[in-house]
């Protein structure tokens, strides 16, 4: 994204950065016992690290504050701001973050390793000719990759993780324990957008097809009993506005994923007085019926780039889509600028998130401060955890 108009309208200092990824980044050659690998896995993380020592050494040049400095990420790039809340490396070198529709989203190591050995294995590589990996140029272990994956068919691709390797990343920041001490005193945003599991659901064709009729027997295989079921779409009968069963079932996706993850993360910090937390929601509804508010709509509205993203409105609501873009751009200024507090143009008071006050700001035409939205179907998603809902990732290790 272009960071211009953000700089230009906010007065903030925009840096944006590539770093490895994938094979590159995240391969983990630490268990095959020879020295040299044995630091190998998380180096794409190592790379922000980087980044962010340029940031605190050169940023004053470009007008900017090394003793201010925020960081933003959507997707992987919010499971990489959240890796960094826990990474020692990266202590002192960033002051304030914000997650858009992520998570921690680091693995057990065991899950990184084997992607490692089956790509290994697939080039005839051991512990005995492992420099030959060396060798091997970039697009050939692209080309392996792609490979491996196409001969998958049942999903299980290999992706190269994140890994929570208790080194580079040390801290679970949301483990409400140690992690959550070490990263408290980070004020911190976390955004989802309202309809963010559509994009799982383009990999679940099926969901787009459901109907009333065919809604519980799709519960039913998530695990839901015949009374749960019941209770589920009642309840979203309630809260969402002439929903379809589509609508249903990915609002309850949503919820039991990034409603519970923004609940999580709340209850792990609480009664540790640290910094300030807050909830957004970016709701601002694409013409299409059903992907509405889609997994990176949100993008160009928080860099105020609203114009880049032709397909999010219509000649009839172009004004409210720059109206949501510029009060976007200018809440990520404000909370990057100020003392934590994202309250930006066009918008009321953005109040902190707890369990007492469980205040989310809505992103939209008309930008307004909830408290305790869809309350009944966070307490639902609370009462029937465990389900097989479709999700994000493996599930990181419990150091």
């Amino acid at each position: 994204q272009d960071g211009f108009n953000m700089a230009k309208k906010n007065g903030v200092v925009m840096v944006s950065f590539s770093h490895r990824l994938g094979i590159f980044g995240y391969m983990d050659l630490s268990h095959i016992g020879v020295p040299k690998y044995e630091h190998s896995c998380n180096l794409g993380n190592l790379d922000m690290v980087a980044v962010l020592e340029w940031v605190h050494d050169n940023i004053r040049y470009f007008g900017g504050d090394p003793d201010n400095v925020t960081i933003f990420g959507e997707s992987g790039g919010g499971g990489k701001v959240c890796q960094l809340m826990g990474m020692p490396a990266a202590k002192g070198l960033f002051h304030k973050a914000i997650c858009q529709s992520g998570g921690f989203h680091a693995v057990d190591p065991v899950f990184g390793r084997k992607d490692t050995d089956a790509f290994l294995a697939h080039l005839n590589i051991t512990k005995d000719n492992i420099e030959e990996l060396e060798r091997i140029p970039a697009e050939d272990l692209i080309r392996t990759m792609r490979e491996i994956n196409a001969e998958r068919e049942n999903g299980d691709y290999l992706n190269f993780p994140v890994v929570f390797d208790g080194e580079v990343i040390k801290y679970d920041p949301f483990d409400g324990g140690e992690g959550s001490e070490y990263c408290k005193d980070i004020p911190f945003v976390i955004c989802y957008t309202k309809e963010d599991m559509a994009l799982l659901a383009l990999f679940n064709p099926e969901i787009f097809e459901l109907t009333w009729e065919t809604l519980p027997k799709k519960l039913a295989e998530c695990g839901y009993t015949e009374d749960e079921t019941r209770e589920v779409i009642d309840t979203y009968k309630e809260v969402l506005k002439d929903p379809t069963a589509v609508d249903v079932m990915i609002a309850l996706m949503n919820d039991n994923h990034q409603m519970k993850f923004m609940e999580d993360v709340s209850r792990s910090r609480e009664g540790r007085n640290g910094a300030p937390l807050y909830n957004a929601i970016f709701a601002f509804e694409s013409p299409d019926p059903v992907q509405k508010a889609f997994h990176g709509t949100d993008v160009p509205f928080f860099f105020d780039n609203a114009y880049l993203a032709p397909g999010m409105y219509t000649a009839r609501n172009k004004a409210e889509a720059f109206r949501c873009s510029d009060t976007c751009g200018s809440a990520w200024a404000a909370f990057a600028k100020d003392a934590g507090d994202p309250t930006g143009r066009n918008m009321p008071k953005w109040l902190p998130y707890s369990r007492e006050h469980r205040y989310t700001m809505l992103f939209s035409g008309e930008t307004e401060l909830v408290c305790e939205y869809r309350k009944k179907a966070r307490e639902l998603v609370y009462r029937y955890t465990g389900k097989n809902l479709p999700g994000f990732g493996r599930q990181k290790s419990k150091k």
